[in-house]
């Protein structure tokens, strides 16, 4: 096995591999039971990459936008896609948020490239939770294609085993501007481990266009009637690949997610009579 991180912030054996604190509570999908999220984002070769771990928890974290805040109008979906108004009034914590946000062992959970047999992450439990929660790698310690396991050895959750592929970048060439009266076509080449396209049209004004066609289609059409609905003519276009895979072991669910490396671009809708936003951002 190669050399790989510990959750302490230990350096790899070839001194490329680091652990650093952070967070991936945006991951967590938890209807008050015990969950675990993974989540592994591969970069293209040369900008690094990371895998995510939320530790085992109990409880609905606070971190929605809660049941009072609604759209100021009505989503509109057309295939694949859905335009979503900004949303308006005052978010309500979520039914449940602020239950206790207790830690739960699952023993030593180590992260494995089972194609290459390398060792990548090792995260150790301590009393109170574990030391941390995401890994950054330089360089390319896995490749697109890569099975990516993680194990873990149990604890309060019985031990359990859970794999993912890493992914490959979407290789979109992102349009700088458009006409918004004609559909919006994007292609790309799809990747046999993918399973959706995420591909986002971000207004200054919160309202947005969402689309997650399947990734095998190879293409996606936005519909111009959606393109009209957005209310600036300056949005940014993102898009990435994504899988996700899900267990549960005992009384805990496990959601192990991969994502290829997003690509983004800002956009102009060129919309008759426009010169520039027709949104008229503050």
């Amino acid at each position: 096995m190669g050399g790989g991180a510990t959750a302490n912030g230990a350096a790899a054996a070839d001194g490329g591999t680091t652990a650093e604190s952070g967070t991936a509570d945006d991951e967590a999908t938890s209807d008050g039971g015990l969950y675990a999220d993974f989540l592994l984002l591969t970069e293209p070769p040369g900008q690094g990459e990371s895998l995510y771990f939320q530790a085992l928890r109990l409880g609905i974290p606070c971190n929605g936008p809660g049941a009072g805040a609604e759209p100021i109008g009505p989503t509109v979906t057309v295939g694949a896609c859905t335009y979503t108004p900004p949303l308006g009034g005052v978010a309500s914590p979520s039914p449940g948020c602020g239950t206790p946000n207790t830690a739960a062992s699952a023993g030593t959970v180590t992260v494995v490239d089972t194609t290459t047999d390398a060792s990548l992450v090792t995260y150790d439990w301590a009393d109170g939770g574990y030391a941390t929660d995401m890994a950054s790698f330089a360089g390319s310690p896995w490749q697109p294609g890569d099975v990516i396991t993680a194990t873990a050895t149990g604890g309060d959750v019985p031990p359990f085993s859970i794999a993912t592929h890493a992914l490959s970048s979407s290789s979109v060439t992102l349009p700088t501007s458009f006409p918004a009266n004609e559909d919006l076509v994007l292609q790309w080449t799809p990747d046999p481990n993918a399973q959706t396209m995420s591909i986002t049209l971000d207004a200054p004004r919160d309202d947005s266009i969402a689309c997650s066609p399947p990734d095998s289609a190879g293409s996606l059409s936005i519909d111009a009637s959606l393109l009209a609905m957005l209310s600036s003519s300056n949005v940014t276009l993102s898009i990435y690949r994504q899988a996700i895979t899900t267990t549960s072991v005992g009384s805990a669910s496990l959601n192990f997610s991969s994502r290829g490396s997003m690509e983004s671009a800002s956009v102009t809708l060129e919309r008759a009579g426009d010169a520039g936003d027709a949104g008229g951002e503050d």
